[in-house]
């Protein structure tokens, strides 16, 4: 149970994981710290329970109180014994036989065994005790080391075992000796399967709320191109719907465009006359409280973002590369849209985009209006066509 749980947490560890990686989100963070206390735990407890039952790795009829092999019981005199490790108490020898099968001349090999230490004394040198043959064509041999009814305690025919002398030793060839499957290792691979299921279960258990932002983070990873940079004017339509939900409305007055966020304002209830700045971070919109500055008249800055079609924005950002000549390396990108503020007694301006750009020695803006048509620009390299623009005007 331990082991299964310890699948589902390592599962949960490596969603939150990929979820930092691919969103760069710290809200996920705190899946680590609460996690892998627990891990630790629960690689404890079973790395406990794995010793306390390691004699689930060796064969079966080394262990005590296993069942008895099946197979003809032949018999085998101990020529030597030394002790070669300890397994929960109990002694695990190497024993050096001489056996007398009934179809062959007897024959000397090795073999270990897990013995019991209240009956140790009958398996000391000398002492004839019952093995089975794990294949008629091999040498090696299962010491049987409980009570067995069916042994008798002599050799067949009553011929004594032949000294180790007239014995040669039959050694193994290089092929693996077949033995007894270790009862802890049968279902394995199902064992296996269901941890690997475990641990998919919990990885999807992170990432299935944030599926759709986790496929784009790892597209990102994957071309080298941030899904989250909404200065790219990429995936900027997923947020505003987000806003405009957390909004109430569609009704705003200032979008600005970052790498990984978005802030606007907007009225602070449909219909209010004062204003709340929100954000878009993460893949969730939130109200982060009343605006710095907070307008005469709200008529006057009142949009309805429904208006700006965003899929226009790569292609605005690449002419104001050209327009600025701000081509090479960009430090900062700036794009708001909001009305141009005119006089009052005008009504309400005209709805602009506005993209600006800094490298490290020029800055340039170019404005557009909604159909994407120039309507001023200025800064830029010297010589650029902003450049001009602006001091054509001088």
């Amino acid at each position: 149970m331990f082991k299964l749980l310890t699948a589902l947490l390592i599962g949960v560890l490596l969603g939150g994981i990929a979820l930092l990686v691919a969103l760069g989100d710290p809200d996920h963070f705190w899946i680590v710290p609460v996690v892998v206390p627990f891990l630790f735990i629960g690689f404890s407890i079973a790395g406990a329970s794995g010793r306390l039952s390691i004699r689930s790795a060796i064969p079966e009829t080394f262990d005590i109180g296993k069942p008895i092999p099946t197979g003809p019981r032949i018999p085998a005199r101990i020529e030597h014994i030394e002790r070669t490790n300890a397994i929960n108490g109990q002694p695990l020898g190497r024993l050096r036989l001489v056996v007398a099968p009934p179809d062959r001349d007897a024959y000397q090999t090795t073999a270990t065994a897990l013995l019991d230490i209240v009956t140790l004394s009958r398996f000391q040198p000398g002492a004839i005790i019952p093995v089975v043959r794990n294949d008629p064509d091999r040498p090696e041999v299962t010491v049987i080391t409980t009570h067995d009814p069916q042994w008798s305690g002599e050799t067949p025919s009553g011929v004594p075992i032949p000294s180790a002398v007239y014995a040669p030793e039959w050694k193994s060839d290089p092929k693996p000796a077949p033995r007894p499957t270790p009862p802890g290792r049968r279902g394995s691979g199902l064992r296996i399967a269901s941890y690997i299921a475990l641990v998919a279960v919990g990885f999807g258990i992170v990432i299935a709320p944030s599926y759709d932002r986790f496929s784009q983070g790892v597209a990102g990873i994957l071309t080298g191109e941030d899904p989250f940079d909404y200065t790219t004017g990429r995936n900027v339509a997923e947020g505003i719907d987000a806003l405009i939900e957390e909004v109430g409305g569609p009704m705003f007055t200032d979008i600005s465009l970052h790498d990984g966020y978005i802030i606007i304002e907007a009225p602070t209830t449909p219909g209010a006359v004062t204003l709340d700045a929100f954000h878009y971070r993460y893949g969730v919109a939130s109200r982060q409280g009343p605006s710095t500055i907070q307008p005469e008249d709200i008529d006057l800055e009142l949009f309805d973002v429904r208006e700006v079609d965003f899929t226009l924005l790569p292609d605005l950002i690449a002419r104001t590369h050209e327009l600025t000549g701000l081509t090479g390396e960009i430090e900062n990108t700036y794009i708001g849209v909001r009305r141009f503020l005119g006089s009052p007694d005008d009504g309400p301006g005209p709805l602009e985009i506005d993209i600006t750009l800094d490298d490290p020695y020029h800055d340039g803006s170019v404005t557009f209006d909604l159909s994407g048509k120039v309507s001023r620009m200025y800064g830029g390299v010297p010589g650029s066509q902003s450049y001009e623009a602006e001091h054509s005007e001088d």
